[in-house]
């Protein structure tokens, strides 16, 4: 991890660009997909300019949430044993 990406920059944790970059991958990794865009929105309106290390993060972070959300609203509807979807 990058020490940039130790320290926060706001002072609350609604504010701490680095607080919402963790929880919108922990609520990518629990499949909140919507939650963790709106909170990696935040974090990137939050984070001071120049710090250019910690944006490309940020968007990391962002591109992997909606990749995930892209293949959750896609994937086919499984079906249960008898043939309906669930």
């Amino acid at each position: 991890m990058r020490p940039a990406l130790a320290t926060g920059t706001g002072t609350g944790t609604g504010t701490d660009p680095i607080v919402l970059f963790r929880t919108a991958g922990a609520l990518r990794r629990l499949g909140r997909y919507d939650e963790g865009l709106s909170a990696i929105d935040r974090a990137i309106d939050c984070l001071p300019p120049g710090d250019i290390s910690v944006h490309a993060d940020l968007v990391r972070e962002r591109s992997l949430l909606c990749a995930a959300l892209g293949l959750h609203q896609h994937r086919a509807p499984t079906r249960a044993s008898s043939g309906v979807p669930s």
